[in-house]
């Protein structure tokens, strides 16, 4: 099947295409179900000395396990942001089987759509600028690398996240429920930077996309949202990245990210309001009167505000005056324009998560931030 693929479909009309397996150890499954017995065995003392009762075959253990299935199958949600590492191209695709992960490289990146829209649905997206990437000009030998940069990292952000003794307590028990808890969200944010990576056309979407990936990512490790929301966090994660991947990982890897980088910065630049710019920042009400903050601060604030329009725009009403006002004074200080490729942030504090994942281990006792 996979020779026939390539010597069939692929090599005709893309020669420098190449085939790679991933290979699984069962060892991943058994911690991830060792996670989800011990679970049930919280809930459920008694099954430490007798047998479940009442249960259905094969489901006696499955909590959430449809929540975190890419992990034992198909790796479907690790591997995707991947392959759309420099979306909308394409440059891999893979195909799960037992024990592992059978990978195809196009040996170059392919236009993931035709052109304009082509379908009535289509035609009602929302309106946004498209991204702006051209043509990369890459050697085959720099998607292999940065197939084999990403797999190795993948590799040790599995073994710190199922490592039970990052989650101790202070008393030195086991705390099953936030290992159970910070493993369903480290699935929840490569499929939400999934999605956000196929939307190219919807602009409205990806900014949804973006704030879920940002609060998922939080959850498992620092920053915070509103810190990763500001230029200069952005520029050292950026910076972070950079120093863990050689020079042909990095030029597959790193072009979104420096344009997400790049966006959020002209992102700043889109304070406007004549009566509120000063030479040091914005003048916004604060608790005492007006305040000047950094520019960089309320890009970051206006951010959060909207992230939090997901419920409305509106203030609340039983809400402080001043942030009321704050929130009022900043949604009429900006243009509100969202460059196309600002909602990669997502994907640039992903793949910081990758590059670093011994960070994980530095979780103090009792906090999973």
């Amino acid at each position: 099947m996979i020779e026939s693929t390539m010597n069939d479909v692929l090599l005709p009309v893309l020669p420098d295409a190449a085939v790679f397996q991933i290979t699984v150890e069962p060892a991943l499954s058994f911690r991830m179900a060792a996670i989800r017995l011990l679970l049930r065995v919280k809930d459920d003392p008694r099954l430490l000395t007798s047998r479940p009762d009442n249960a259905t075959p094969g489901a006696m253990f499955r909590s959430g396990a449809e929540l975190f299935s890419d992990s034992a199958i198909g790796l479907g949600a690790y591997l995707a942001p991947l392959f759309l590492s420099l979306s909308p191209w394409v440059w891999a695709d893979s195909s799960g089987r037992s024990g592992g992960v059978i990978v195809f490289t196009f040996g170059r990146p392919i236009i993931g759509r035709r052109g304009e829209a082509s379908e009535l649905l289509q035609l009602f997206t929302p309106r946004g600028g498209p991204l702006r990437r051209p043509l990369p000009v890459l050697d085959p030998a720099s998607l292999e690398a940065a197939l084999q940069w990403w797999v190795s990292h993948l590799n040790q952000l599995f073994t710190e996240m199922t490592d039970p003794c990052h989650y101790s307590t202070e008393d030195g028990e086991y705390d099953v429920s936030s290992h159970f808890e910070d493993v369903l969200s480290l699935e929840q944010a490569f499929r939400t930077v999934q999605s956000l990576s196929i939307h190219d056309r919807d602009v409205h979407v990806r900014k949804g996309l973006l704030f879920d990936a940002l609060d998922t990512i939080a959850g498992i490790r620092k920053p915070d949202f509103d810190e990763m929301c500001m230029l200069t966090k952005a520029r050292q994660a950026l910076s972070e990245v950079e120093g863990a991947m050689d020079e042909r990982t990095g030029d597959v890897l790193l072009p979104r990210a420096k344009a997400a980088v790049a966006a959020l910065e002209e992102f700043q630049e889109g304070f406007f309001l004549p009566s509120r710019i000063v030479e040091n920042g914005l003048r916004v009400p604060g608790k005492n009167g007006d305040e000047v903050i950094p520019l960089e601060k309320a890009t970051r604030e206006y951010l959060r505000i909207l992230r939090n329009a997901g419920h409305s725009f509106r203030g609340d009403p039983k809400g402080d005056t001043y942030k009321n006002a704050r929130t009022r004074a900043l949604l009429a200080s900006h243009e509100g324009h969202i460059p196309p490729e600002l909602p990669d942030l997502a994907y640039l504090y992903l793949l910081r998560l990758l590059a670093h994942p011994e960070n994980l281990r530095r979780r103090p006792a009792g906090n999973n931030n």
